[in-house]
């Protein structure tokens, strides 16, 4: 396991390690490495793991929440991801800087949430977020959430004048 964590010497000449995992402690992310990819060493690398807790040896430590979400089923699209677990400096600068430029925006947003009343529910409620702030993909219009909110008319509403009750609901039912 010391050799995943830390890096195979695959030439003796060199005195230099590959790295199967690159990044920060508790962030490791796999190596992008083509070489790596093509000669299927993170398949032995998963074999390894796997033996090793069978067996009762040690654990494969440190790798990225993101990476474990992804491995176990969740798809990439909704893995957690922070800037620890990009191992390449100039790209984290970028995130750094993205995340900078909306911070007076977040701020403001902070504060008509604490305006509300909802901010110290939601802070204290983690869990709770994705009921505020659904995600876009999750949301789903049915016909039947559709016509739920729609407003048939009443019988004062109309002005028989301009359009009869029948003519509205025959207009509305189309929608």
């Amino acid at each position: 396991m010391s050799n995943l964590q830390n890096g195979f010497l695959l030439d003796d000449e060199t005195d230099v390690k590959t790295l199967l995992f690159e990044g920060e402690q508790d962030h490791l992310t796999p190596s992008t490495s083509r070489l790596l990819l093509e000669s299927d060493v993170f398949v032995v690398t998963g074999r390894i793991i796997g033996h090793s807790f069978l067996n009762g040896g040690p654990r494969l430590v440190g790798l990225s929440p993101g990476i474990i979400h992804v491995l176990f089923g969740g798809g990439p699209e909704t893995a957690t991801v922070t800037e620890s677990d990009c191992a390449d400096q100039d790209i984290r600068e970028v995130i750094r800087m993205v995340l900078e430029r909306t911070e007076q925006q977040v701020k403001q947003i902070q504060r008509g949430l604490k305006d509300t009343g909802v901010w110290e529910f939601f802070s204290s409620r983690p869990d709770a977020v994705p009921v505020l702030f659904p995600r876009a993909s999750e949301a789903e219009i049915t016909p039947q959430m559709v016509i739920d909110n729609l407003n048939w008319p009443k019988d004062g509403d109309i002005d028989d004048d301009i359009l009869t009750l029948g003519d509205h609901c025959l207009i509305m039912s189309f929608l």
